[in-house]
């Protein structure tokens, strides 16, 4: 009798020994997956399979980085975004504030404050943050940018086009995955050119504006407001919202004002 218990306590002991294996296992694998590395696929540049690889780009190089954080509620933002444009809804219409789209729906600061610290640990220096938190702006060498997102960083040429850019899809670390969700200024394969000195379709008269730009005269041709001024409309007390997709001088803008 007494060598059966010590037996079956002998077997549930063992029992117990791989069952705390098992999920001592489990724990560790599932915390190596989480601190894995997290790539990037769509951070991709289109133009690197066509173009020819001249040589690595010059380590010193200096990049202006901007790092893209996630949304937070993102069905909750969708589903108010709808309701805002249903009419009859209770939400029509009634849109939220710079800030309280912040509060509701941007990173918070803890998310924030973790990206900074990364970026911050691999020697980058942080030179900006949207004020929705959803953007911030680093600046880094060529080689700190490679060894923080594992990406190699070579010249290419394509044509006359001549670039820098990834080889390969950058990489974050696992406890970052749902807060990062781009890494932009890895490449340069876009270049923007001024459209200024094309001639708009409506005239062939030459712009007065700086450095032969547009004039208010221009625009209000361009988009047909001449009636609306002729008729007394002049836009007082309206805000309109100009989206950039890129960065701008504010230089411009203030030159702008003072010539007309």
């Amino acid at each position: 009798m007494k060598r059966t218990l010590v037996g079956k306590l002998g077997i549930t002991f063992v029992a117990f020994i791989i069952v705390s294996i098992s999920v001592l296992s489990f724990t560790f694998i599932a915390k190596a997956k989480q601190n894995s590395p997290y790539v990037l696929t769509n951070q991709m540049v289109p133009l690197v399979s066509l173009a020819h690889m001249v040589g690595e780009a010059n380590a010193q190089q200096q990049l202006n980085l901007s790092i893209g954080l996630q949304l937070r509620h993102q069905q909750e933002l969708q589903t108010l975004l709808r309701e805002m444009y249903t009419p009859h809804s209770p939400s029509y219409h009634h849109f939220l504030s710079p800030q309280q789209f912040v509060d509701e729906f941007g990173p918070t600061v803890e998310q924030q404050q973790q990206v900074i610290d990364y970026l911050q640990q691999q020697g980058l220096s942080i030179t900006h943050i949207s004020s929705n938190h959803l953007l911030i702006d680093a600046s880094a060498t060529v080689a700190q940018a490679e060894a923080t997102f594992k990406v190699s960083i070579n010249n290419y040429k394509l044509g006359a086009n001549q670039f820098y850019a990834n080889a390969n899809p950058p990489s974050i670390p696992g406890p970052l995955v749902s807060i990062i969700t781009s890494i932009g200024g890895l490449d340069n394969s876009v270049h923007m050119h001024p459209l200024y000195h094309l001639q708009p379709k409506y005239s062939n008269k030459p712009h007065a504006g700086p450095g032969g730009g547009y004039t208010p005269t221009d625009l209000n041709g361009a988009y047909d407001a001449t009636p609306l001024l002729q008729s007394g409309v002049q836009g007082n007390n309206q805000t309109v919202a100009v989206f950039e997709l890129d960065g701008y001088q504010s230089s411009d803008v203030t030159q702008y004002f003072q010539t007309f």
